[in-house]
């Protein structure tokens, strides 16, 4: 059985049970362009990082769910960033 909800509440979408969140299609606004997408969290290359961070509401509510959508990156510049935070770390204690 399929089940269609839209929903604008971060309280509601933490009542989301955790086996249904991979399955969650998001309807967001790219920034750049204007243009509404959907992409099915699953679907995310690093979805198990986003939903680590907090229960699906709270992404919505402060924004980091908005935010990842419109600056997700490629494995490559991923691996830059990685390694310019451990960089940052290195060079803390010098």
């Amino acid at each position: 059985m399929l089940v269609l909800l839209t929903t604008h509440s971060p309280p509601f979408a933490d009542a989301t049970p955790l086996a249904a969140i991979a399955d969650v299609v998001v309807a967001y606004r790219v920034v750049t362009t204007g243009w509404s997408n959907l992409v099915r969290l699953s679907d995310l290359d690093d979805y198990v990082a986003l939903v680590a961070q907090g229960p699906l509401g709270s992404l919505m509510a402060n924004g980091i769910l908005d935010r990842y959508l419109n600056t997700r990156r490629d494995d490559a510049e991923r691996a830059r960033q990685a390694e310019a935070t451990l960089d940052l770390f290195r060079n803390a204690g010098k």
